[in-house]
């Protein structure tokens, strides 16, 4: 459980934890300083393979554990590009911009003590002539799903070892989400993680007669539960040690 440090940026209050060699942001208020609506950038990038997104527990500046929705340093940037500087107020558009170039880097500064003036880069550089933003994004987009591939082939191998163990699994004693099972077992999932977990849950249990739940989330609306034999069994696999 970790404490969210407040990090200035030219005036706006950003907020982050870090976590070993990953850096936490609460994505809400980013949201909040550049006055773009949280749901809907939630929900936008709710299937992005790129973005690198958690649930987790933080402790506020009340003392109080709060869950909050982060997305990690690396995947900020790409995030940042893909809000459309017409599609917020004229005066954030310089903001925007800033954040758009900056804020990881200098977030990074903080956290990892590199000086401000030689941060390590979180894109492939932009060639200095270029102002065209779909080019800059274009490098954001490079670095980062360099960053996704190997993930995305372990979890690939991993649906494909998960098969033999779901055969057995038709438990009906009890239910749970994929995020409701990994905070029980301390375990910590990405919602992109999470939300793979959930389609390839789904997909068995149709295919093989295994009734599932409803339950109720502030952010998705209603979301799939799956019955706890059926999550152990499939986690086992996920995370035995042969992989």
């Amino acid at each position: 459980m970790a404490n969210l440090v407040k990090v200035d940026f030219h005036g706006d209050v950003v907020e982050a934890s870090r976590d070993g060699d990953l850096l936490w942001v609460n994505f809400r208020r980013v949201c909040d300083n550049l006055g773009v609506n949280y749901e809907s950038q939630l929900k936008k990038l709710k299937d992005k393979t790129w973005a690198t997104m958690a649930l987790n527990a933080m402790v506020a500046d009340d003392g109080k554990t709060r869950e909050i929705v982060c997305i990690e340093r690396k995947s900020l940037p790409m995030w940042l590009a893909t809000i459309e500087p017409s599609r917020v107020k004229e005066a954030v558009r310089k903001k925007l911009e800033k954040y758009q170039k900056e804020c990881a880097d200098v977030l990074a500064a903080h956290f990892f003590g590199a000086p401000k003036s030689a941060v390590v880069p979180t894109a492939p550089a932009v060639p200095a002539q270029s102002d065209d933003p779909l080019i800059q994004q274009m490098y954001a987009v490079i670095q980062l799903r360099q960053n996704q591939l190997a993930t995305e082939q372990r979890l690939v191998e991993v649906d494909r070892k998960a098969t033999e163990a779901l055969e057995a699994a038709r438990s009906s004693d009890g239910f749970l989400t994929v995020l409701g099972w990994a905070r029980n077992n301390g375990r910590r999932m990405t919602l992109h993680e999470a939300a793979r977990h959930g389609r390839f849950l789904t997909n068995h249990c149709g295919e093989n007669g295994i009734n599932m739940g409803k339950m109720h989330d502030p952010r998705w609306g209603t979301v799939n539960s799956y019955p706890i034999g059926l999550l152990n069994a499939y986690f086992r696999k996920v995370y035995s040690p042969a992989e």
